[in-house]
């Protein structure tokens, strides 16, 4: 921008930049980072109407913060309409398919932005957590086999691989991978004292288990991301009204990992329950 304050490609790729920065913060700080997004996003649309790139970004940011499934869905289908080959607009328009439910077209969005793009890392990891919505984990374990032997580094591959462990009953190996992550990874430890806590309850050891999920609780004092995995931890071990009390928090603060809470596997015993429901509806799921 300094060489062109025209470029409306580069206000597109800062508003992307602050999306994601407001996806990993928590409270007052992802506010701020939306809305310089939303600024960005807008700026590029007005130097170019037809880029395809701000369109993307524009539809990542409304289902990241906005959770306006409608208005994001007619952003991507603008998107790859002015670009088919725009692997990254298919990617998030595939993850947001997956948060609604719709796996069959996310599954196929997917893989056709792995054909238009395979090199690019993002484009592939798009579909863990698709195939994990999905309930496809002996799939998505042998693809974050390759991926993390490929490329150990990788974030998305690091968490993917001892979350499919876990969901193909491989507890013990689960553990130790999950173990090693956390020392690793100090960044996303509410990820790995999430996992650890149901394993080590899956394995029976609940003094391990209670020692995770106490971190947890700490982490959830400072970071909303934190409170999700809490949620989730709290469904699996049958505390129900605490469950709930965390997703509500998570829906006050507009938690962006929200997002997943449609398809979430690990959620499975509060689905039946009415607060669930009324969560879905709040978060205009019914109506994507």
């Amino acid at each position: 921008l300094a060489l062109d304050p025209a470029f409306a490609l580069a206000y597109a790729g800062l508003g992307d930049l602050f999306t994601r920065q407001g996806n990993g913060a928590s409270g007052p700080e992802a506010v701020e980072n939306y809305k310089k997004a939303t600024a960005y996003i807008k700026r590029a649309l007005e130097l170019d109407a037809d880029l395809s790139e701000a369109h993307a970004s524009l539809g990542r940011l409304k289902r990241s913060n906005e959770w306006d499934w409608n208005g994001a869905e007619k952003e991507f289908k603008k998107a790859t309409e002015l670009d088919p080959n725009n692997a990254t607009a298919l990617a998030w328009y595939a993850q947001m398919l997956s948060f609604l439910g719709r796996t069959d077209e996310a599954l196929e969005m997917v893989d056709r932005a792995i054909e238009v793009d395979p090199v690019t890392p993002m484009v592939e990891d798009v579909k863990f957590s698709i195939l994990e919505s999905a309930g496809r984990f002996d799939e998505g374990l042998k693809i974050a086999e390759e991926r993390y032997n490929f490329d150990k580094q990788n974030q998305t591959a690091r968490r993917a691989l001892p979350t499919f462990l876990f969901h193909t009953g491989q507890y013990e190996r689960a553990i130790a991978v999950t173990e090693e992550m956390a020392v690793t990874d100090r960044g996303r430890q509410f990820i790995w004292s999430s996992l650890l806590a149901t394993l080590y309850s899956k394995i029976g050891n609940p003094t391990k288990a209670g020692e995770h999920l106490q971190k947890l609780e700490e982490m959830s004092k400072e970071n909303s991301k934190a409170d999700y995995s809490l949620a989730i931890n709290y469904a699996e071990f049958g505390r129900i009204d605490d469950a709930f009390a965390a997703l509500e928090k998570c829906f006050e603060l507009r938690e962006e990992r929200l997002v997943w809470i449609n398809v979430e596997p690990r959620v499975a015993s509060i689905r039946d329950d009415p607060r669930f429901h009324q969560l879905i509806e709040k978060m205009q799921f019914s109506g994507g």
